[in-house]
């Protein structure tokens, strides 16, 4: 495929960056009074900001051929989506406690092992920097209040399972996108040879290190990029009722006809 061949994929992300401004200025032009809006609309309308610049990174770093870069962002937004339809299943704000209980557990187990290599440092080579950094470690665990009063949040899998579990006919798409999607993404987050492939070359018997631009995974990386959006502007258009149904659905029918013109060519 030809750099020109990637111009109907760059200009479909550009469509879905004109559907992001389009619906924050519909938001804008209805205006919300500070006392109208619930704690998870702000949330959600917060996200929305965090995709919609997202969306304009993933279109540099594409514009740039740093393609391998883009999938940490994907994963992260497919992360989000899934968090914020799960969220707006019912918009139970127990459901935010929850987040806010797994957020402050985590902080605090990190705390208590910071804590702990705080005290083995002073015990085996002592000096007044680590003493002062660990009197206030052991300060903030002091004023750590674990919050009891809802269930442990749900892993983002079984949030995936809720979802599904709500539509009204057999649905696994969620889960389909956490168990596949969402796991290939996450082999460039952590450690994986999949992820390093295209940073080696042999050629006549000298091996190369490189970090030559990555054009074959444009589609791919815009066809996620535009699914995963539209599924989140599907969710904030809901939730604001802005009524810009038509034209989120206009936009999922060109992906859908993109992605089937991509697999037909691979």
């Amino acid at each position: 495929m030809t750099t020109q061949n990637y111009k109907e994929y760059e200009d479909g992300l550009d469509s879905i960056i004109l559907l992001f401004e389009a619906l924050q200025k519909e938001c804008e032009a209805k205006g919300y009074p500070i006392e109208s809006i619930t704690p998870i609309q702000k949330v959600i309308g917060k996200i929305m900001m965090k995709i919609y610049k997202s969306s304009l990174a993933v279109r540099i770093l594409c514009k740039q051929r740093f393609t391998e870069d883009c999938q940490p962002i994907l994963r992260n937004l497919l992360e989000l989506t899934i968090i914020c339809r799960w969220l707006t299943l019912d918009n139970d704000l127990i459901k935010l406690r929850q987040l806010e209980k797994k957020m402050s557990t985590l902080a605090h187990k990190r705390l208590v092992q910071f804590k702990l290599l705080l005290e083995e440092k002073q015990k085996s080579d002592p000096d007044e920097e680590t003493k002062n950094t660990l009197e206030v470690v052991i300060k903030d665990l002091r004023k750590f209040r674990p919050i009891s009063d809802v269930p442990n949040c749900p892993e983002l899998y079984e949030m995936a399972s809720s979802i599904d579990a709500s539509e009204k006919e057999y649905c696994n798409n969620m889960r389909k996108l956490h168990t596949a999607a969402y796991w290939i993404l996450t082999q460039s987050v952590h450690f994986s040879f999949y992820s390093l492939e295209n940073f080696y070359r042999e050629e006549e018997n000298f091996a190369g290190f490189v970090a030559l631009p990555n054009f074959d995974m444009i589609p791919d990386i815009i066809l996620h990029m535009g699914h995963i959006s539209l599924m989140f502007l599907e969710i904030f258009n809901k939730t604001f009722k802005l009524g810009l149904d038509k034209r989120i659905n206009e936009e999922s029918e060109r992906f859908i006809q993109l992605t089937i013109k991509h697999n037909e060519s691979s």
